[in-house]
């Protein structure tokens, strides 16, 4: 992860997070985030220790004033948590091996898929 992620689940109790944001469109979209905020953390917990930095922003404030649209959990912050999936940050050079993160951390892989969100 390259920059810091807003991270929002696709369903909240059986809620789409699509209806909740209609639902709070005439809302200020700071008052929407701060509305949101302990649901949120409390269905994904502290994502930091996982290699997940929050934005300063919350997400329908990321929404409305850069068009940017969160990272949609569908279980995928589950396997995260179980170990399945690892965090890493961002590219820094491929090497013949593999790839050297940002971080300094140079690891071995046999393929590297591209996703730009």
């Amino acid at each position: 992860m390259r920059s810091p992620v807003n991270v929002i689940r696709r369903e909240v109790f059986g809620i789409p997070f699509l209806t909740i944001g209609i639902l709070q469109k005439a809302l200020p979209p700071q008052l929407a985030d701060a509305l949101n905020a302990p649901v949120m953390r409390l269905l994904t917990g502290d994502l930091t220790k996982y290699g997940l930095r929050p934005p300063t922003e919350g997400p329908v404030t990321q929404i409305r004033k850069h068009g940017r649209v969160p990272f949609i959990d569908v279980d995928t912050i589950a396997l995260i948590k179980q170990g399945m999936v690892q965090v890493r940050p961002g590219i820094e050079r491929f090497t013949e091996q593999g790839v050297v993160f940002s971080d300094g951390r140079a690891e071995a892989f046999d393929a590297v898929v591209l996703a730009t969100g």
